[in-house]
């Protein structure tokens, strides 16, 4: 298959990027139908090897099936880093939506996920920064960010310990911070930016624009389980406060809301913003399927996962004269490449060139 990559329209891009699973471990001779495709016995020191059968180390070719390693992910950074006007690239805003690492995270693994799971992150966060700065970088937590449902889900001591571990790579690099200087109740007592976002995973941050952009734009993204669970309301509070901050800004002043599970971005965004000017849109992954926009402003993103042979694919949009944005089938971007071969970049071909 002959591949091409094309370029991109000029401008500043958002490009959308949702459950990327990384296999930290993986098995290039995996059976055909293996969703999961890992070597046994691996640890925090070999993590992003790729091996044979034999349990040789190997070129990283893909199963076409199973989560795939991290060559996978990065070919769909450098198809872009190809398309994307070179005057322009570093403007680009980069959103993950959650679920970075492989399903089944440290089965049949020997090291501690305290090691384990900061590890991976770490590395999607220093890849992300060769393509732009800390502070357009967007990282959503997911339930495939640790063990299944783990990281900010619950109160046993060492859940909270990954968890932490997660999101303190995310303050070590500056994807997150205190530059807004926003409080947060949670039960009796008050945090700052980063306490809170240890603690929860929710965290509101600035999008670095253009001196000449009409509209300020503001993420809020946050995980799935405070809601889903109904044990208390630290998130929803956390949000609606902050849309009216952001509100209170400049009439001009947008919010994005990022979510991973779409049936808890559906039902934790007050009722009162959906359709509103504030609210440039709300994205979530998960289903691991392309939904476009909505008349109310919603898109579940697809997933850059080989997982059970469904299609890999990012999308890129624009924020339009209306401080929204729109995604539609001429906003996606699959991957075509082969099976049994290793990552193209050039074979991330767009849906719709019409």
């Amino acid at each position: 298959m002959q591949c091409v990559c094309k370029a991109l329209e000029g401008g500043m891009n958002l490009l959308f990027m949702s459950d990327i699973h990384v296999e930290p471990w993986y098995n290039i001779s995996g059976d055909w139908d293996d969703v999961v495709s890992r070597y046994d016995n691996g640890s925090v020191d070999d993590m992003f090897e790729c091996r044979n059968g034999d349990n040789d180390k190997s070129l990283c070719q893909l199963t076409g099936y199973a989560d795939a390693p991290k060559p996978f992910w990065k070919s769909a950074l450098v198809a872009y880093q190809l398309m994307a006007d070179k005057r322009d690239l570093k403007h680009t805003l980069l959103f993950y939506g959650g679920d970075h690492q492989a399903h089944l995270f440290n089965q049949s693994v020997a090291s501690d996920q305290l090691d384990t799971v900061p590890k991976l992150i770490r590395q999607v966060i220093l890849e992300s920064l060769q393509l732009v700065d800390a502070d357009r970088i967007f990282i959503t937590p997911g339930n495939n960010d640790g063990r299944h449902n783990m990281i900010f889900v619950g109160d046993g001591e060492y859940n909270m310990a990954v968890s932490s571990a997660w999101a303190q790579e995310l303050i070590d690099h500056n994807i997150v911070t205190n530059r807004l200087n926003r409080l947060y109740r949670f039960g009796n007592d008050t945090f700052d930016s980063v306490s809170f976002f240890k603690m929860t995973g929710y965290y509101l941050k600035k999008v670095p624009t253009r001196s000449d952009s009409k509209y300020q734009y503001f993420v809020c993204t946050f995980v799935f389980y405070l809601k889903k669970k109904n044990n208390n309301n630290n998130d929803n509070n956390a949000l609606e406060s902050d849309i009216e901050f952001v509100k209170a800004q400049s009439p001009n002043a947008r919010v994005l809301i990022f979510v991973h599970h779409p049936d808890v971005a559906t039902s934790i965004v007050p009722s009162k913003y959906w359709g509103t000017d504030v609210l440039t849109g709300v994205w979530s992954g998960h289903v691991h399927q392309y939904h476009p926009t909505n008349q109310y402003g919603f898109t579940i993103l697809p997933a850059i996962t080989q997982y059970q042979g469904v299609y890999a694919a990012f999308c890129v949009g624009k924020f339009d004269g209306r401080g929204k944005v729109v995604l539609d089938e001429h906003n996606i971007w699959v991957y075509q490449g082969r099976s049994h071969a290793i990552p193209n970049p050039m074979c991330w071909v767009k849906l719709n060139n019409n």
